[in-house]
């Protein structure tokens, strides 16, 4: 190969490693694109992330909050319920000691009028036998 050829030769090949280099920073240009692209997607990710996360605790708040009130009703409820346990149970002692009082008043009721009755029927008698006496007196 002469000297010309051999010039010629190394300026085609200068020219298509240039050219090759030219392509391949293009290639280069354009994975730098879609990289910074990838960034922005892995950022937008991080941010729906973070909003997710963000959500996560409000609803753990929530249920948390939502819990202590159940818990702190079920407390009320309960006592309530044995306030109204008590409650119920002085009625029915109150119910059972207002029986027993009216069979006692009832029981000395009958008592009484009995004694009445004997008193009244022992009166009549008694005025009667007068009535009988001063008629057997008169002419």
């Amino acid at each position: 190969m002469t000297a010309d050829e051999s010039q010629e030769l190394k300026a085609f090949l200068e020219r298509q490693l240039a050219d090759i280099h030219r392509r391949f920073d293009t290639v280069d240009q354009r994975f730098d694109a879609v990289d910074q692209r990838f960034d922005s997607v892995d950022q937008r990710f991080d941010t729906v992330d973070q909003r997710f996360d963000a959500v996560d605790q409000r609803f753990l708040e929530a249920r948390e909050y939502t819990d202590a009130k159940f818990a702190e009703a079920r407390r009320h409820l309960d006592v309530t319920a044995e306030q109204l346990r008590d409650d119920v149970q002085k009625i029915a002692e109150g119910h059972e000691s207002l029986r027993q009082n009216m069979a006692r008043v009832e029981r000395r009721i009958d008592r009484l009028q009995d004694e009445l009755v004997a008193i009244v029927e022992t009166s009549f008698k008694e005025l009667d036998d007068r009535v009988r006496r001063i008629e057997d007196r008169l002419p």
